[in-house]
């Protein structure tokens, strides 16, 4: 059994507007049931997962009520111990919405980017982004400022990791043209291949293009020069 007996609520806002009834006026929609999954189990930290499922039965704002509160210590709870030998312990929820079936999608209100855009939704990077060894590329507009709705921050658990890795053009080849992160690193994938096939080291990519972490990818003007 987990320590901290945790439970899922989904409400939903009544009145968005506040026209007719007032905007905290909410509605219990669905709740969890049951006890987690456990996932993984280590010597010092395990991961749980607790699932609500539920049918939108129209559009609107709904919010996740997580109820319960964090464990007193990492001893089953009623079990006796010393007060000098009490250790605390850390709770990290992580968030994970995924639609079924419908044509609509979610929009992250809160824990999301500056504003939200057509398909990249979302509050931190995931699997794989979040490894160490895996160069991760965020869209970023003319001006080679970060895009909103592309996703940045540091993966679970990573707090001191910078992401995304590098930045590249996001611009559409026409007026509502295809853009977003998965543009961006299909242009970052052609210069890296660019570069490479020029004499880059693949083991020292951004260090031997200078590229500071979190910036724009691109290659020197005098890059062949500084060539050892």
């Amino acid at each position: 059994m987990p320590l901290a007996e945790l439970r899922l609520v989904i409400l939903r806002q009544r009145d968005p507007s506040g026209t007719n009834l007032p905007a905290d006026d909410f509605e219990v929609v669905a709740q969890s049931a049951g006890v987690p999954l456990r996932l993984d189990n280590q010597p010092t930290a395990a991961t749980y997962e607790q699932s609500v499922e539920f049918t939108a039965e129209a559009g609107g704002r709904y919010a996740l009520r997580v109820e319960g509160r964090a464990p007193e210590g990492t001893r089953p709870r009623g079990m006796p111990t010393l007060p000098a030998a009490q250790q605390s312990s850390e709770l990290r929820p992580r968030i994970f919405v995924q639609t079924l079936a419908g044509p609509g999608r979610a929009v992250f209100a809160d824990f999301t980017t500056d504003r939200p855009g057509r398909g990249f939704e979302g509050g931190s990077l995931g699997i794989p982004a979040d490894a160490h060894r895996v160069i991760t590329v965020g869209a970023a507009d003319r001006a080679g400022r970060p895009q909103p709705y592309s996703a940045g921050g540091p993966p679970m658990n990573q707090d001191l990791t910078i992401k995304p890795d590098v930045l590249a053009y996001d611009v559409p080849a026409a007026k509502d043209g295809p853009y977003g992160t998965s543009l961006a690193t299909t242009f970052a994938a052609g210069l890296a291949a660019t570069a490479i096939s020029a004499g880059v080291p693949r083991s020292a990519f951004l260090e031997t293009l200078q590229v500071r972490p979190g910036t724009l990818l691109r290659i020197p003007t005098d890059w062949p020069a500084r060539r050892p």
